[in-house]
C-alpha cells in the first residue's frame, strides 16, 4: 500500500520471492485481513487482482482447529491475530516472521525481524 517505512526493503524481499530465490509464506487469514484493509484504496476488482497476485507468489499456511486452539491457550500474546501468525509460521517451520513491529512478536515461537534485518540474513 506504498507505506513509506520499510517500502524499499519490502520490495527487495518481494522481488526475491518473485524470482524464487526464497519462499514466502502467508498465513491463510492474512488474505481476509488484506481484503478488509485494501477496501479503502481499491475497488473490489482491484483487490481481487492484488490478492490473486499474492496467492500466485506466496505459499499459504492453512489455519485449522489445532492452530486456533493452540493460539487461544497462549496468553502471552496481546493480539490474537499475531499469535495466529506465529502458529502458522511455526507449522511451516519458517525461519522467521517479517514484520513492521517486532514487539508484537516478542513471545513468538518464530523469531520476528524487520524487513531490513531479514535482508541482511538472507543476502
Amino acid at each position: 500500500m506504498d507505506r513509506n517505512y520499510y517500502l524499499e526493503e519490502t520490495k527487495q524481499i518481494f522481488n526475491k520471492i518473485h524470482s524464487r530465490e526464497i519462499t514466502g509464506v502467508l498465513a491463510a487469514h492474512t488474505i481476509n485481513n488484506l481484503w478488509f484493509i485494501l477496501r479503502k484504496q481499491f475497488t473490489s476488482q482491484q483487490r481481487r487482482e492484488i490478492i490473486s497476485s499474492l496467492l500466485n507468489l506466496f505459499e499459504i499456511s492453512s489455519l485449522n482447529k489445532d492452530k486456533l486452539l493452540a493460539a487461544i491457550q497462549r496468553d502471552n500474546f496481546s493480539d490474537f491475530e499475531d499469535c495466529l501468525q506465529d502458529e502458522c509460521a511455526a507449522a511451516v517451520h519458517a525461519d522467521f516472521i517479517i514484520t513492521r513491529d517486532k514487539n508484537d512478536f516478542k513471545n513468538s515461537k518464530i523469531k520476528a525481524l524487520l524487513p531490513g534485518e531479514a535482508l541482511k540474513i538472507l543476502f
